[in-house]
């Protein structure tokens, strides 16, 4: 979740680590409780893990590349600090995350068709 990864960044940075792997530590410390509290909560949708976490696991992938790739072009190409290319980074990933989120990891599994066997 967003309040932990930044703090988890925010640490890493402060303790040294470089931006890509301060980056990476905090994206990846919000991945469980982003699916729970998010397929719970968020999308109140019952969590089916089985066909739920491969598509999680895509979204996730995709977002950490928009993340990777907004924080080089600030920090690298226009020399932002990492902190602030990382709250700035956010935006795309929250809009990428809810529109994947709710038509496509948490969305109802389709009705089961009984039709009768012939």
């Amino acid at each position: 979740m967003t309040a932990v990864d930044f703090s988890i960044t925010w640490l890493a940075v402060w303790g040294g680590l470089p931006w890509p792997w301060a980056v990476s530590l905090g994206y990846a410390s919000g991945l469980v409780s982003g699916y729970v509290w998010h397929g719970s909560v968020s999308f109140r949708a019952s969590l089916e893990p089985a066909r739920q976490i491969p598509r999680f696991a895509v979204l996730v992938v995709l977002n950490y590349m928009i993340t990777l790739v907004v924080a080089w072009w600030l920090v690298d190409v226009l020399g932002a600090g990492v902190l602030l290319a990382r709250v700035l980074g956010a935006v795309p990933v929250a809009l990428n995350s809810y529109v994947l989120s709710r038509y496509w990891v948490y969305a109802a599994s389709p009705p089961v068709s009984r039709q009768p066997s012939n």
